[in-house]
């Protein structure tokens, strides 16, 4: 075996390592909300627009893109319209269950692939087989080794491909302004550089990662236009 396989081989077990409470515990949670989480979403309506927009201009008909935690497939329904071909993926049999009836209710079947992955698991894509990959609703927060993760991608999306990758800040600007405004000085300066941070999703509690602008673009070193 050469080193390259070696390398990528290794890249993909440190992923399934790294994502292995997201395919355990983030699968039973979001499983648990699937019903009801584009009703759950609506709210960011404007966020989710703001994203098509970009998606809108970065792919054309007849790309194929990948779509890493699709959930109920809302962005993947929305490039498929647009003739753009979509491999769904994501942890949650649930979700994918959700995505399964709107592709049937949209007579999508030609433009969308849904795949239920094991613990972000990738290495069943063939090298360059996308054209590019998005990433919405702070899945990749959920990706602990971000290395791991931007090697993967450098493998299956071509050189060149269009990346985006839609993630949480560290802090919130109304969580800033509380904190600040009740003299909490020393918790507004650690919640602005803090790594980590539990969220509820459902009845459960899930550990979610956070990394900056820099260190997202440095784990892609150039191979990809990133959109962060």
């Amino acid at each position: 075996m050469n080193r390259v396989s070696t390398t990528w081989m290794s890249a993909s077990k440190i992923l399934r390592r790294a994502l292995k409470h997201m395919s355990d515990f983030g699968a039973v949670a979001y499983d648990s909300i699937a019903e009801s989480y584009d009703d759950a979403l609506r709210k960011d309506g404007w966020m989710r627009s703001r994203l098509w927009e970009l998606y809108g201009r970065a792919f054309k008909e007849g790309d194929h893109v990948l779509d890493f935690g699709c959930g109920t497939g809302i962005d993947s329904v929305f490039l498929a319209k647009k003739g753009v071909h979509v491999t769904a993926v994501d942890v949650s049999e649930g979700m994918i269950a959700v995505l399964r009836t709107k592709i049937a209710a949209g007579n999508l079947n030609d433009y969308v692939t849904p795949v239920q992955i094991s613990a972000g698991d990738l290495s069943q894509f063939s090298d360059h087989s996308f054209d590019g990959l998005i990433s919405g609703f702070a899945v990749l927060n959920l990706c602990e080794d971000l290395a791991a993760f931007a090697e993967q991608v450098k493998r299956i999306v071509k050189p060149g491909g269009k990346v985006f990758l839609h993630v949480l800040n560290q802090s919130t600007f109304w969580e800033m302004l509380r904190l600040r405004a009740s003299g909490r000085w020393r918790a507004a300066s650690e919640a602005r550089r803090r790594s980590t941070r539990v969220v509820r999703i459902g009845q459960y509690e899930i550990n979610h990662y956070f990394f900056s602008v820099e260190q997202l673009c440095a784990a892609f070193d150039g191979a990809h236009q990133i959109r962060v």
